[in-house]
């Protein structure tokens, strides 16, 4: 009997990322569907079209940025425990903000995404 698929948003403006992050996400089993700003990722979450179980996110977007994204979320009853790992190549952000699990520097290595994807969500 296979473990119950995770799904997780990722959220980023770089369509490398998007495509590369999906693929090893992917390849780990989960499910993943992707948002090119954070206005489409706050889109999604906010039509209830997607519940994820993680968001994956890049801070520095255009329309809608990860950290307003993160503010929204905590401010939704049913999204508001919903983990959070962030992805930038600048900014240095705080759990304090927003239900962050683990904060990565951009560019990362894929083998940490996934060990903080797996330390986010252990029942997976």
């Amino acid at each position: 009997m296979s473990a119950p698929t995770r799904t997780v948003l990722l959220v980023d403006d770089e369509a490398s990322i998007l495509h590369l992050v999906r693929l090893v996400l992917e390849d780990e089993g989960d499910q993943v569907v992707t948002a090119s700003d954070g206005r489409e990722g706050w889109e999604l979450l906010s039509a209830a079209e997607v519940t994820p179980d993680l968001v994956v996110t890049d801070l520095m977007m255009p329309h809608l940025d990860g950290w307003e994204l993160c503010r929204r979320m905590q401010a939704d009853g049913r999204l508001d425990k919903v983990p959070i790992i962030v992805m930038s190549a600048v900014a240095r952000p705080s759990a304090e903000e927003c239900r962050l699990v683990a904060a990565l520097n951009k560019p990362f290595d894929v083998d940490a995404l996934v060990r903080e994807v797996e330390r986010a969500l252990p029942d997976g």
